[in-house]
């Protein structure tokens, strides 16, 4: 297994509720093919852009459950290979983990 880690940590606003709340995601992908890494680092303005809008589309209340953190792992993978599988034409990564989750 090849883990490659996105840094800096995404950092985005939470919808919905009466106050501001932020949200901070530490990602490491994972992969089987040492190539994929460069691809990521290739593409990266467009995986960071998309996950970006992923997250900050997400509200508080369905990340304090388990499935809302298993959802939002699930649709994370899924972006990254669709942006890998559109400019590289394969998916890539096998897993995504998030190593840290920070609401306030």
């Amino acid at each position: 297994s090849i883990y490659y880690k996105f840094d800096p940590p995404f950092v985005v606003h939470l919808q919905g509720g009466a106050s501001n709340r932020f949200l901070q995601v530490t990602i490491e992908a994972m992969t089987y093919d040492q190539t994929v890494t460069a691809d990521i680092e290739q593409h990266m303005p467009i995986i960071r852009n998309n996950i970006v809008f992923l997250l900050g589309s997400v509200t508080y209340e369905q990340l304090s459950t388990l499935e809302g953190k298993q959802k939002l792992r699930a649709d994370i993978l899924t972006e990254i290979q669709k942006v890998l599988k559109e400019k590289t034409g394969k998916p890539g990564v096998e897993e995504v983990y998030l190593t840290s989750i920070v609401m306030q």
